[in-house]
């Protein structure tokens, strides 16, 4: 028996399929099959590559922003640098300068305390002179000599070291013009004291009528209670002493000679425990000193005549041990240093310094410096560039320069 078997055939749209006989269990479809998986292998290998070059540009394309990303960073990275650099140098610049206005203040400085101490020994000398001028005592002069300004004392030539108060020569009251005055309460100074029944002593050697000496004596005690005296002999008072139980306590100095005083001293013990000057002779007192120990310190400095304090140095025995500074002149202290013996040279040097760059009163630069041949040198800086106390560069330099740069917040 013959089993027939019939196969639709899909003629195509709008066309009604028909049965054709299949008159064998044969499957002659195969052939067919396999024609059509031919037909349709190229297409799919052409869909496997297109999805693989589509891969391949999506990798592509994240690693060109990979890489456009790594590059943005670098740039912002050097342009910190950069940008730290520039700072760096620029306050460098201004910290060279006003380490050569205080170069230059020292040595004025040291150069009238020379001549403070060799006006004394002068004016001591000069005071004989007149003694024989005036009584015929002692040895005729060849000339009555000026002051030359070269002799000292150590403590004089040492500025760090408390000067001591001129010494006060004894004279015979017969060379002097006296009278009996009464001081009024306050008067001398703009210091408190109380009124004085006094003794006024005055010498004119030269007879110019412009005294070279001038004391007062409490005539109850008979100890001296002030005295002025023109150190120079150019016919000005220049000095200005105040006296407590016949013991020097104060002192007023016009050293550049325009009639105004440009130094006060006050003493203890001996010694000065404070100083205070104005340098630049408006008749504002600029800088100040305080001695502890019969050694300096403190001192401080107004140097833009504010009325506001921009450096103050720390000592102990005889060196510094720190600094604080405000750079910008804003009335805020923004830099801090700090001093470190040197063993071999027993000199102090730079072993620290913190900067506040931005004016929040909290340091955000640290340095830290060696010591090599003789100078101190930049070993490490830090950096808190987002101000959260903690740093995010670290730069290492080696002989002062930059070897290496460590970013530990690549975000800051």
């Amino acid at each position: 028996m013959t089993i027939t078997a019939t196969r639709i055939i899909d003629a195509g749209p709008g066309i009604a399929p028909t049965a054709a006989p299949h008159h064998s269990t044969t499957n002659r479809s195969w052939p067919v099959w396999l024609a059509c998986l031919a037909l349709l292998a190229p297409l799919a290998s052409t869909t496997a590559q297109a999805a693989e070059e589509t891969m391949a540009e999506e990798t592509t394309a994240e690693e060109a922003i990979t890489r456009e990303l790594a590059e943005q960073q670098a740039l912002q990275e050097r342009s910190r640098a950069t940008e730290a650099e520039r700072e760096d140098a620029a306050r460098a610049s201004k910290e060279a300068a006003l380490r050569a206005v205080e170069a230059e203040e020292t040595a004025r400085r040291e150069g009238a305390q020379r001549t403070y101490g060799a006006q004394i020994a002068d004016e001591l000398s000069t005071q004989e002179n007149l003694l024989w001028q005036a009584t015929g005592r002692g040895t005729q002069p060849e000339a009555l000599p000026m002051p030359t300004g070269d002799a000292d004392t150590d403590a004089y030539l040492d500025p760090r070291v408390a000067p001591t108060p001129p010494v006060e020569r004894e004279l015979p009251r017969e060379i002097f013009d006296e009278e009996r005055v009464m001081v009024p309460a306050d008067q001398w100074g703009g210091r408190r004291h109380p009124a004085y029944d006094a003794i006024r002593l005055e010498l004119d050697a030269d007879g110019d009528g412009h005294p070279e000496l001038v004391r007062w004596i409490d005539r109850a005690s008979g100890k001296l209670l002030r005295q002025e005296s023109d150190r120079n002999y150019d016919g000005h008072i220049d000095a200005w002493n105040l006296y407590r139980g016949g013991v020097i306590f104060a002192r007023r100095l016009d050293q550049n000679d325009d009639g105004q005083p440009d130094t006060w001293d006050e003493y203890q013990g001996g010694r000065a425990v404070a100083r205070e000057r104005d340098r630049d002779d408006d008749g504002v007192r600029d800088v100040f000193y305080l001695y502890e120990h019969e050694a300096l310190a403190r001192e401080s400095h107004d140097a833009n005549n504010d009325g506001r304090i921009d450096l103050v140095i720390h000592y102990a025995h005889g060196h510094r041990t720190g600094s604080e500074e405000d750079i910008d002149r804003d009335g805020r202290m923004d830099t801090w240093t700090t001093y470190v013996i040197d063993d071999a040279e027993q000199n102090e040097r730079i072993g620290r310094k913190e900067r506040d760059r931005t004016g929040d009163g909290t340091p955000d630069t640290v340095e830290i410096f060696g010591f090599n041949e003789g100078q101190a040198v930049l070993e490490r800086r830090e950096e808190d560039k987002n101000g959260d106390g903690r740093a995010d560069i670290v730069s290492f330099f080696v002989n002062g320069k930059l070897r290496r740069r460590q970013i530990l917040d690549p975000d800051a």
